[in-house]
C-alpha cells in the first residue's frame, strides 16, 4: 500500500487555497463595481431618473476606482506567478480577442471625448488582465467553483437587501426580483449561478442534494426577475446543449414528445373553456405584456439611433464614449424613460467602434461559440459544455441588452475569462497543477485528477 505523493497533496492544497483567494478578491471587487446601490428594488422601473444618471455618469464612483485596479493587480500577480499554465497566441480566437482589445485602445486616436475613452480603455485593460490571470491559473472546473461562490454570495445579498426594504413580494403579480441590480442585469447572475450549481451537482459524490437545491433556487429567482430575453436565451442555449449530447433517436423522441405535450395542454385548456392563446402569451412573456410588440420600446428607440451609426460608420465615436451624460439626459427626456445604453450590445459596438469594431466583437463571440461547441463534442467535458451554454445565452441576450459589453459586469467578466481560457491556454480544460505533475510524474496523473476534482478526493492508497 502506497500513499499519495506528498508533492501532489501540496499542489492540491495550494490549488484549493488560490481558488478561495480568488473568491475573496472577486466578491468585494464586483460588489463595489455593481452591487452597492441598495435602493434599486424600491425605485420606479428599477432605475434612477435621467438627471440622477447624468450626475452619476459624470461624477463616477470612488469604490469602483479602488476595486477595478485591485482586480487588475490581482490578475498581474496571477500572470507573473511561477505556477500556472502557459498562454500562447496561436488560435484564431486569440487573435480576434487581441484585435478587439487593440481596436478599443486605438479608438483613443479618433474619440469624440478623449478623457472618457481613455478611462474606459484603462478599465477594459485592467479587467482583461484579471481575466487572463485567472485563465492561466484555473481549469474550467475551478472556474465554475468560483462562479458558484461569487454569484451565490452576491445574489444572497440581493435577497437580503429586498427583505430589509420589504420589497421581496414574489406573490404579487407586478413583482420582479431586483435586489441591488436592475432585474435584467440580475437575471444573468441567477442563470450563471444555476448553471454552476447544476454542473457541480453532477460532479459531486457528497452534497449533491444541496447543490441541486441551490440550482433550483437560482432558477426560481431567474424566473422572478421576469427578464424575458435572458430566460428565452438560456432556454435556447440549453436546448442546443442537449441537442449536441443526444442521439438522433432521442432528438426525434424529444421533438415528438414536446409537440404532444403542447397539443395536449392546448386541448385540455380548450375543454375547460380557457383562453389558450392568451394564457400561452402570458406564460411566454412571463406576465409582462407591456410593449411586447415593440420589444419594450426598443424598436422605435433603435430607429432613432441608426442615423448616429451612419454618422461615423467605420470608426465609431470611441470606445464606450457614445453614451455620454449629455446623451443620456437628452434621450431620457425625449423618450420619457431612463436611457443608459442602446439596449443591444451589437448596436452599441457599432456606435462606439464602428463597423470594424463590431465585426471584431461579433467574430470573437461567434468563433468562441464554435470553438467551445467543438471542444465539448470532441471531449465530452461538461465544464466546457456548460460554458458553451452561458456563452451562447449571453450572445443571444446581447441582441436585446448591452450589459455584455461592460467588463465590470461579473457575468461578462466570466465570459472574458472563459474565452481567454479557450483561446490562450496551451492545454484547455487542464489545471496548472495537473500539467506540472503529469510532465514530471505521469504515474500520478490519474490520481491527481481525483485530488483536484472536489469532492472526489483520493484518500486511500493504490
Amino acid at each position: 500500500m502506497h500513499s499519495i505523493n506528498p508533492t501532489i497533496e501540496t499542489s492540491s492544497r495550494r490549488s484549493t487555497a488560490i481558488v478561495w483567494l480568488a473568491v475573496v478578491v472577486l466578491v468585494p471587487a464586483f460588489y463595489c463595481m455593481e452591487h452597492r446601490n441598495t435602493a434599486v428594488s424600491s425605485l420606479e422601473a428599477f432605475r434612477l431618473t435621467g438627471d440622477e444618471m447624468v450626475t452619476r455618469a459624470a461624477d463616477g464612483d470612488p469604490a469602483r476606482r479602488i476595486a477595478i485596479p485591485a482586480l487588475g493587480v490581482f490578475g498581474i500577480w496571477l500572470l507573473v506567478r511561477l505556477e500556472g499554465n502557459r498562454l500562447e497566441l496561436r488560435s484564431p480566437l486569440a487573435w480576434l480577442l487581441v484585435g478587439y482589445v487593440a481596436w478599443c485602445t486605438l479608438s483613443i486616436a479618433w474619440s469624440v471625448d478623449l478623457p472618457v475613452t481613455i478611462r474606459h480603455v484603462v478599465v477594459l485593460l485592467l479587467c482583461a488582465l484579471g481575466a487572463f490571470g485567472l485563465a492561466r491559473q484555473f481549469s474550467l472546473h475551478e472556474l465554475w467553483v468560483i462562479v458558484l461562490a461569487v454569484t451565490s454570495l452576491l445574489v444572497a445579498n440581493s435577497v437580503r437587501t429586498e427583505l430589509e426594504l420589504g420589497t421581496f413580494r414574489p406573490w404579487t403579480p407586478e413583482y420582479r426580483f431586483a435586489g441591488n441590480l436592475h432585474p435584467n442585469v440580475q437575471a444573468p447572475y441567477c442563470a450563471a449561478m444555476a448553471l454552476a450549481a447544476g454542473y457541480l451537482a453532477t460532479r459531486a459524490r457528497r452534497g449533491g442534494a444541496i447543490l441541486w437545491g441551490i440550482c433550483l433556487v437560482a432558477a426560481a429567482l431567474l424566473l422572478l426577475t421576469k427578464s424575458r430575453s435572458v430566460c428565452a436565451a438560456l432556454l435556447a442555449a440549453l436546448l442546443v446543449y442537449g441537442w449536441f449530447g443526444a442521439t438522433w433517436e432521442r432528438r426525434v423522441f424529444a421533438a415528438v414528445g414536446l409537440l404532444a405535450v403542447i397539443c395536449t395542454l392546448a386541448f385540455v385548456g380548450t375543454l375547460l373553456g380557457g383562453d389558450v392563446d392568451q394564457q400561452a402569451t402570458n406564460l411566454a412573456l412571463l406576465g409582462r405584456q407591456e410593449e411586447s410588440q415593440s420589444l419594450s420600446g426598443r424598436l422605435p428607440f433603435w430607429s432613432e439611433l441608426v442615423p448616429h451609426v451612419i454618422d461615423r460608420p467605420v470608426l465609431g465615436h470611441g470606445y464606450r464614449t457614445y453614451w455620454s451624460p449629455e446623451r443620456i439626459g437628452d434621450f431620457s427626456q425625449s423618450l420619457e424613460w431612463t436611457v443608459t445604453d442602446g439596449h443591444s450590445a451589437y448596436l452599441d459596438t457599432m456606435l462606439d467602434l464602428g463597423l470594424v469594431g463590431a465585426l471584431l466583437f461579433s467574430a470573437a463571440i461567434g468563433v468562441g461559440i464554435v470553438a467551445t461547441a467543438r471542444s465539448y463534442r470532441s471531449t465530452g467535458d461538461a465544464a466546457v459544455g456548460v460554458f458553451f451554454v452561458l456563452l451562447l445565452c449571453r450572445a443571444l441576450n446581447a441582441l436585446l441588452e448591452s450589459a455584455f459589453l461592460t467588463p465590470t459586469n461579473f457575468v461578462s467578466f466570466v465570459i472574458m475569462w472563459g474565452l481567454a481560457h479557450a483561446a490562450f491556454r496551451r492545454t484547455a480544460g487542464v489545471s496548472p497543477a495537473q500539467d506540472r505533475v503529469t510532465a514530471v510524474k505521469p504515474v500520478y496523473a490519474s490520481r491527481l485528477q481525483q485530488v483536484l476534482t472536489p469532492p472526489r478526493t483520493a484518500r486511500g492508497a493504490t
